[in-house]
């Protein structure tokens, strides 16, 4: 039928996971604020738009550097 209940509340929890600013992805990958900026733009980076605002899901981030490794 349904998602049992354990699995709901994990289902909320990643969904309320918390959110980066454009300034912890820019300390956090060792580049400038203003690159994080132009690959949110660009779509290189997967973000979330609130309004104005871009923020982004650890989780996106950690999967979008696992695909780019080398080797």
């Amino acid at each position: 039928m349904g998602e049992d209940a354990s699995e709901q509340r994990s289902s909320r929890r990643e969904s309320l996971e918390r959110l980066l600013t454009v300034e912890e992805v820019a300390e956090l990958l060792r580049i400038k604020v203003s690159t994080v900026y132009a690959w949110a733009a660009s779509g290189k980076v997967p973000c979330v738009r609130l309004g104005s605002r871009v923020r982004f899901l650890r989780g996106d981030l950690s999967k979008w550097i696992g695909a780019r490794k080398e080797g």
